[in-house]
């Protein structure tokens, strides 16, 4: 399987550190975000990988010119105009070898300890197009229970909520191409593919972050340093309504 990493945003909400950095090579422990996502496809036999680059891509470029991982081939390719999110993966497919099937495709900005091969088998099996992985999401914010005269009961912290999200990060055939517009995003991409009952779901509890903000990046260093990207387990409780999806135990 080969993987195409969408690197191109701005990331707006990190300023100043994206001033001059685009957000995917902002450093973790010493290592781009970059760097330890293709560790981690490494880990799952995933060699063959496109970066696509756009806002200060010189320095993603200049980054994996020089060789840093061991059997790994890495093609940055910058867009000269933007593209979308959806643009950017057609050209990236476009340009990989026409037998890469099916292909994982992954924002820039978020780290992940899935277990790739596992999905890609699914994936085949289920005759989907394009598969995306979903992910328990945690409520930003403490919620409380109350009762009938508004008297509280319990506090419940920051739970995990009783809906998946969608992680960034899918798994599609190459029929996708059907689907990928020249220039565009995903999300005006994904309703035709719902339509035609080609997109299909697959939930997983293995750790996933996204980085949006400076805690983030506080709290996904910490979680580097606990090695939570090294071992591939489940870490999030499981959906009950959602149960019958989860196929990672």
């Amino acid at each position: 399987m080969q993987a195409i990493i969408l690197a191109g945003g701005e990331g707006k909400r990190l300023y100043p550190l994206t001033r001059n950095t685009p957000k995917p090579m902002l450093m973790i422990c010493g290592k781009p975000i970059l760097h330890h996502q293709i560790e981690m496809l490494q880990r799952s036999g995933v060699n063959e990988i496109v970066i696509m680059a756009g806002y200060r891509g010189e320095k993603v470029h200049d980054y994996f010119s020089a060789p840093k991982f061991r059997n790994a081939h890495i093609n940055v390719l910058i867009e000269e105009e933007p593209l979308g999110t959806a643009g950017a993966k057609r050209l990236a497919i476009e340009r990989m070898d026409p037998t890469a099937d099916p292909v994982l495709l992954s924002a820039g900005d978020v780290l992940f300890n899935f277990d790739l091969q596992k999905i890609a088998i699914d994936h085949q099996k289920s005759g989907a197009v394009l598969t995306t992985i979903l992910v328990p999401m945690r409520s930003p914010y403490g919620l409380m229970e109350f009762d009938t005269k508004r008297r509280v009961k319990a506090f419940r912290g920051k739970p995990h909520l009783p809906y998946p999200v969608m992680s960034g990060v899918y798994v599609a055939s190459r029929a996708v191409l059907k689907y990928l517009p020249r220039r565009g995003d995903m999300k005006d991409t994904l309703p035709r593919m719902v339509k035609d009952k080609v997109l299909y779901a697959y939930l997983t509890r293995h750790y996933w972050r996204s980085v949006e903000t400076l805690k983030d990046l506080e709290e996904i260093t910490s979680d580097v340093q606990k090695g939570y990207l090294l071992k591939s387990r489940n870490l999030y409780p499981p959906l009950p309504n959602y149960a019958s999806l989860i196929f990672e135990d």
